[in-house]
């Protein structure tokens, strides 16, 4: 399994190796893994790069595809014509915390247990691009939501003083996501 982590700080795995990778392709796998739609390259060295020139940026796109980990023999970037999306078999955390936290607020109480990860995980920590600080706030806004889905579950199941130990972040301080 292919797994990119974006919560707590970049990583990239197969099975359960840890990959190097390159900053530039961070930021590449990160940026398709927040959204996982097909995107225009020029949209996304653009986006990415933009403090550069368009030629520089295109240049910086083709530099961070080519150094792209391989998974059997294919990498992890999908290209059709002129976009690019990440492949449907990267399991990425942040949908995962989105799909859970959905599940917990339409009443699927079985995930009250393994909640407590959606609640205290900053989005790529120490990253300050614009996409990411936009991706960065529309989490918060989604954990604040996810955090009140969670309290109402757990006070139907009548453990109210778990979820006050809960919601508190290791250390007594509740992060951002």
């Amino acid at each position: 399994m292919v797994r990119l982590s974006l919560l707590g700080g970049f990583s990239l795995t197969i099975g359960s190796a840890a990959l190097s990778v390159p900053e530039s392709t961070q930021r590449l796998l990160a940026y398709l893994g927040l959204d996982r739609g097909p995107h225009d390259r020029c949209s996304i060295a653009a986006r990415l790069w933009p403090d550069k020139l368009e030629t520089r940026a295109a240049a910086n796109l083709r530099s961070s595809l080519w150094r792209l980990p391989r998974h059997r023999g294919r990498r992890l970037i999908e290209q059709a014509g002129s976009s690019l999306q990440l492949a449907p078999d990267v399991v990425v955390d942040v949908g995962e915390f989105e799909a859970s936290g959905w599940s917990l607020m339409s009443g699927e109480d079985h995930l009250v247990d393994s909640s407590r990860t959606l609640l205290h995980r900053s989005l790529l920590p120490g990253w300050y691009d614009e996409w990411v600080l936009e991706a960065r706030n529309r989490l918060s806004q989604l954990q604040f939501h996810f955090l009140e889905a969670l309290t109402y579950a757990l006070l139907r199941h009548g453990r109210g003083g778990r979820g006050a130990r809960l919601v508190a972040a290791p250390g007594g301080r509740r992060s951002a996501a």
